[in-house]
């Protein structure tokens, strides 16, 4: 696996665009991160250069499948975090900072916390996962991981 679960860099580097793709004000968006963890704890995470604004349609997005976790009694973490790398060099996830983030059963939260420090918690305390941490530069997984990791590893 290379590094940061990318298996074609340069597929990965295409822009997915969806001109024609609109219904009124409504288009599809992306998730920059989502993990399921066995159908039952579930993460998702939008990451923007520091200073800008999550656009409407993505909170929107975001704030609909919490419902919809919480209505199906699912565990859920949905954060906003930031960045400021330059354009050219990739983005390590779990070095940005998360400015706003809501989990299972609650609201929308203010903070400043590493995007590594809030998954490990919350990853710890509803998956029961514990992350490990990567050795030698070779990408690590947590125990049994989450479907999506599951997925990746056997690609």
């Amino acid at each position: 696996m290379t590094q940061g679960g990318i298996y074609h860099r340069a597929r990965a580097e295409q822009l997915l665009i969806w001109p024609e793709l609109r219904w009124g004000n409504i288009r599809p968006t992306d998730v920059d991160a989502f993990v399921d963890f066995r159908g039952d704890v579930f993460v998702w995470g939008e990451v923007k250069l520091r200073g800008k604004d999550v656009p409407q349609g993505q909170r929107i997005a975001m704030d609909n499948m919490r419902k919809v976790y919480a209505d199906a009694g699912r565990k859920y973490l949905f954060f906003i975090a930031e960045h400021n790398v330059p354009c050219g060099q990739d983005i390590r996830l779990e070095d940005t900072t998360v400015r706003r983030y809501c989990w299972h059963g609650g609201y929308w939260k203010d903070c400043e916390i590493l995007t590594r420090d809030l998954l490990s918690r919350f990853v710890s305390r509803f998956a029961h996962l514990k992350l490990k941490e990567a050795k030698d530069g070779q990408e690590q997984t947590s125990q049994e991981g989450g479907r999506h990791s599951q997925r990746r590893r056997h690609q």
